[in-house]
C-alpha cells in the first residue's frame, strides 16, 4: 500500500468499479499522487484528477517515472538554481558560465559547462582552470549528466577526484498545493501573521501535509538571525580541506529519474 513518502511520485492505482456475474470489476488508472490520507488518495492523470476511496482500492504502488527530462528541462533547472543563488563574480566562455564567491558554496564557485564552449573540450577545461587560477581559487566544474557526460569523462581522465552526489529535487505546485491544508496556524512567536513589522520581518504558517497533520512553520525574515549565522558559520568552517588534501571538487550533477527529479553526482578538483 502506499505511504505519505509516496505523494508528488507516480503511481498505479487498481480500485473496484462494480459487480459483475457476481465477480468484482477492476480498473486501472495511473498518474501522480498528489493526496493520501486515511480516507482517500487523489491523483492527477492525462484525464484529470481523480479521487479514489480507501475503500475501493485493491492494490497501489510506486512506479518509475514515464520519461526522463529533456536537455532544454535539465538546462532549464540548472540556470534556475544559478539565479536563485548568483555569484558576485561571473564570465562566459561560450555559452559555459564561470562563477566565483570567494569560495562560498561549491555552486557559487564553479564553472557550470551548459551549451557550447566555442572551442574543443579539453581547451575549454584549460581556460577553466586558468581563469580560476586567475581569481585565486581552486578550479572546479558543476557537470549534470548526462547532459555533460563528455565534461565528466575528460575531467576523469586528468585525474579529478570526486565528492558524494548530491540530490535536487523539486516538485510540481498542484502536488504541494494539493498536499497543504487550508487551516493558517500562527506563524512563529514574535512572527506577525501577516503585514510586517518595521524591520520588515514578515511570516506566516500553514498546517500541512495529508489528513491534515501538523506540518512545519515557514517564516520569512528580512534578514538572518544569530543562530542561522552560527550554523551558516559552522558549516563554511567543516569544508576547509586538511593540509595535503585535495581542494574543493567540481559538483556533477546526475539525471532525473523524472522531470520533477534530479541527481547531482560527485565532487572533484584538479590535481
Amino acid at each position: 500500500m502506499l505511504r505519505e513518502q509516496d505523494v508528488g511520485h507516480r503511481i498505479v492505482v487498481r480500485r473496484r468499479v462494480g459487480v459483475r456475474g457476481g465477480r468484482p470489476v477492476y480498473a486501472d488508472a495511473l498518474g501522480e499522487l498528489v493526496e493520501l490520507n486515511e480516507t482517500h488518495l487523489t491523483l492527477t492523470t492525462r484525464q484529470g484528477r481523480l479521487r479514489v476511496p480507501i475503500a475501493e482500492v485493491h492494490r497501489a504502488k510506486r512506479v518509475p517515472a514515464a520519461r526522463r527530462p529533456t536537455a532544454a528541462a535539465m538546462i532549464e533547472l540548472e540556470l534556475a538554481a544559478d539565479e536563485a543563488w548568483p555569484a558576485p563574480v561571473r564570465a562566459r566562455l561560450g555559452d559555459w558560465l564561470l562563477r566565483a564567491a570567494d569560495g562560498w558554496t561549491g555552486r557559487a564557485n564553479s564553472a557550470l559547462p551548459v551549451g557550447d564552449p566555442d572551442r574543443p573540450l579539453p581547451a575549454a577545461l584549460d581556460e577553466v582552470q586558468r581563469w580560476y587560477a586567475g581569481h585565486g581559487r581552486p578550479a572546479m566544474v558543476n557537470t549534470p549528466l548526462p547532459l555533460a557526460a563528455p565534461v565528466g569523462g575528460e575531467l576523469d581522465r586528468r585525474g579529478w577526484g570526486s565528492r558524494p552526489p548530491v540530490l535536487v529535487q523539486t516538485a510540481p505546485l498542484a502536488a504541494l498545493l494539493a498536499a497543504a491544508s487550508d487551516e493558517a496556524i500562527p506563524a512563529a512567536a514574535g512572527v506577525p501573521d501577516s503585514g510586517g513589522d518595521p524591520g520588515g520581518t514578515t511570516g506566516t504558517g500553514r498546517r500541512g501535509g495529508a489528513g491534515g497533520a501538523a506540518g512545519p512553520v515557514v517564516e520569512l525574515a528580512g534578514a538572518p538571525s544569530a543562530d542561522w549565522l552560527a550554523v551558516a558559520a559552522g558549516r563554511r568552517a567543516g569544508y576547509r580541506t586538511p593540509p595535503g588534501t585535495c581542494s574543493p571538487p567540481w559538483t556533477t550533477s546526475a539525471s532525473p529519474t523524472c522531470i520533477s527529479t534530479a541527481c547531482s553526482s560527485p565532487s572533484a578538483v584538479a590535481p
